[in-house]
């Protein structure tokens, strides 16, 4: 059992930040699929410098250190520096270089890699001042064909775990447009991200999650194809259970319209009563209304409350907590205050303990 600190992937950048200003090589090993490299490459976006991938799994040591060449005025062997690592005139004089799939690789190639972690040279090539090394991998025991990584590599790095997380996944996939309803019941289930059997060749990762929320966004009239893309994504099990629960959420047995929530909100359907979907219906209802009230309208700000107050307080509470989030943004481009409202105040008033932002 590994002792290296386990972080979730939302805590890389920070990582990075430091290893960066210390001149250190930061290691991260975790389960395929939980965005390792697409965070690295953010990182470096939002500091404004390059990133360079390189994957070196299964690649000889000679695509590394480069191709020897006859120097013939000296009658020695030089290396000629392989395109793929970073250089000066091309690259820039800033970035990130991600050394990835490091486990797969050979032992001859992560040897070679430690001497550019080391002393940031590989024959003739030298790293330029600026770049910083990282390195992601996946680990054996998520059923990968990973390899040993040496003691000599873990101690010329800092090392670590990064975990899959349904909280970054959903901050993730809000980002993107993704679709509310798998957003809810990943919500409702997080635990079953990167759940599987070992004979399971298609599972819940934070990659494949985000490939189902497309579809179930773009396929809207053919169940077939949306049944079979969802099961190639993220395995047929978990797809029956996700498309069961939408297709619940939709048929309007127990989740509310906004509608009915305006209207009538003491005889708008529960979430609460779909069962064993209740939860993931919850969070889905919650997350619908949150999107429609602006605050524009006092009544149906009022009629909302009216609702929320049916439902559970932790439910409640979650609900004023993202709405409070859109308010202040709403705020910030100049649009309402939603909780300046006499019906939020009331509800505060009634629910004093509860933190909300």
């Amino acid at each position: 059992m590994s002792n290296l600190p386990s972080i979730t992937i939302d805590k890389v950048p920070g990582m990075l930040k430091y290893c960066r200003a210390n001149n250190e090589t930061f290691l991260m090993e975790g389960a395929t699929g939980i965005a390792k490299t697409s965070f690295v490459k953010q990182f470096a976006a939002s500091e404004g410098i390059a990133f360079k991938l390189f994957e070196i799994g299964g690649i000889g040591s000679e695509e590394v250190k480069g191709y020897g060449k006859l120097n013939e005025e000296e009658w020695i062997t030089e290396f000629l520096p392989p395109e793929r690592l970073p250089h000066l005139d091309r690259d820039g004089p800033e970035g990130i270089l991600l050394l990835d799939e490091f486990a797969y690789a050979y032992d001859q190639t992560k040897n070679c890699v430690r001497q550019l972690i080391t002393e940031g040279t590989l024959g003739q090539y030298t790293l330029p001042p600026g770049w910083q090394i990282a390195i992601a991998t996946n680990r054996k025991e998520d059923g990968t064909s990973a390899g040993k990584i040496g003691a000599n590599v873990y101690s010329a790095c800092f090392s670590v775990e990064v975990l899959p997380s349904a909280e970054c996944w959903l901050a993730h996939d809000k980002s993107e447009g993704g679709n509310m309803f798998v957003q809810a019941w990943v919500k409702g289930n997080p635990d079953m991200i990167y759940s599987r059997e070992k004979t399971d060749k298609a599972f819940p990762t934070m990659r494949t999650l985000s490939k189902a929320s497309r579809a179930v966004n773009n396929i809207t009239d053919d169940d077939f194809l949306l049944d079979t893309i969802v099961g190639a994504a993220i395995g047929t099990g978990a797809a029956a259970k996700l498309l069961a629960f939408i297709k619940l959420a939709k048929s309007g047995a127990s989740f509310p319209t906004w509608g009915a929530i305006t209207s009538n909100p003491m005889s708008a359907p529960l979430p609460t009563d779909a069962g064993e979907h209740a939860a993931s219906m919850s969070f889905a209802a919650i997350t619908m209304i949150r999107n429609k009230l602006d605050g524009s309208n006092v009544d149906d700000t009022g009629a909302v409350v009216t609702y929320i107050d049916r439902l559970p307080r932790d439910y409640q509470i979650a609900f004023m907590h993202d709405l409070n989030n859109k308010s202040r943004l709403q705020v910030e481009e100049g649009g309402a205050d939603i909780m300046d409202n006499s019906h939020i105040t009331g509800w505060r008033s009634r629910n004093p303990d509860a933190i909300i932002g």
